[in-house]
């Protein structure tokens, strides 16, 4: 539920992804940033071998340094890992191979709009607009999944992908006993990814440092916490997490949807506190009431800067975090 202003609002599930399709296309601008296009087109990308996938479209960000998208619109009560596994083995056969049909439908979709002409030059410095597209698309896209509800399952399936992946958790709530006409959309733009956020940035770099360490897993960033699934177990995974200004959590996550699964966990884990603590070097909190349903083990270093000693911290003590809780949970999660 969201309230706003006392008002009740209640979460609101599209009845088809062509549907969903459609609220995408109309916030793309908020989605993927002002300075954005985003292209709400069929190209297929197809192999030599005839192999090919049609994405749901494309988007180009203009800001910094300009990138492009393969687009991708979602439903979490779909099968997503196998939709999505599949989709991208086509967009990766295809994609080297259909990079001019590319250039040439996006050109010609920004030659139908003076004002799209008018943006990318500016962006750009160049009237040669042509030129930048076969430019930008001869270099690696990255794939958008715009999805309702972000799921154990789609991280998994993210996390097996060769393309760089932004996911958009796109949620809409509707006024309680108002319908769909009013309603209220709660996401995360994809712009903030290309922001010179300091927390941002810090995530990243420990993102890319921990990446290169010896774990199935890679984390993903959002704007305010990174997180690790944990390997074979739905619904667990490890996280940096900043509390606001009060500090930076290394924690384990129990996020079932059952109450009485997460508790199950917890309690199998909680009389092991002392045990844990040796082997981490860390006192740990285990807080069972967390969110409605929820659990956590954290410990939490405050107060924080952003400097290469937390960093080393955050780095070193989240390595601990999934080389003693990854085997431990594999023994009682059963």
């Amino acid at each position: 539920m969201l309230l706003i202003d006392g008002v009740k609002y209640e979460l609101w599930m599209p009845p088809s992804e062509a549907h969903f399709e459609q609220i995408v296309k109309e916030h793309a601008p908020d989605i993927f940033g002002e300075q954005s296009i985003y292209f709400d087109i069929k190209q297929k990308l197809k192999a030599k071998s005839g192999v090919g996938s049609i994405p749901d479209g494309y988007a180009i960000i203009l800001s910094g340094t300009p990138q492009w998208y393969i687009v991708e619109v979602e439903l979490s009560w779909h099968p997503v890992f196998e939709h999505i596994v599949s989709q991208m083995h086509k967009f990766m056969a295809g994609i080297k191979n259909s990079r001019k049909e590319i250039a040439d439908t996006l050109y010609e979709e920004i030659s139908k709009s003076q004002a799209l002409k008018t943006m990318v030059e500016s962006k750009t410095k160049s009237s040669e607009i042509y030129r930048f597209l076969d430019s930008l698309v001869s270099k690696p896209p990255k794939l958008a999944i715009i999805i309702e509800e972000e799921t154990e399952e789609l991280r998994e399936a993210v996390e097996g992908l060769k393309l760089e992946t932004d996911v958009v958790e796109f949620r809409t709530f509707v006024r309680d006993k108002a319908g769909v006409s009013q309603h209220a959309h709660l996401f995360e733009p994809l712009e903030l990814a290309y922001s010179i956020d300091p927390i941002r940035q810090f995530l990243e770099e420990l993102r890319k440092q921990f990446a290169e360490r010896e774990f199935i897993f890679k984390p993903r960033v959002y704007q305010r916490y990174g997180f690790i699934p944990m390997r074979g177990h739905k619904d667990v995974h490890t996280e940096w997490l900043f509390w606001g200004r009060g500090g930076l959590g290394v924690e384990l996550h129990l996020q079932r949807a059952s109450r009485e699964e997460n508790l199950r966990l917890f309690k199998k884990l909680e009389p092991m506190k002392g045990e844990l603590e040796r082997k981490i070097g860390e006192p740990l909190t285990f807080d069972d009431r967390w969110g409605k349903k929820w659990a956590r083990v954290y410990v939490l270093r405050k107060p924080i800067e952003l400097t290469d000693d937390l960093k080393e911290w955050a780095i070193n003590t989240m390595t601990k975090f999934c080389e003693v809780f990854q085997p431990l949970l594999d023994e009682i999660d059963s």
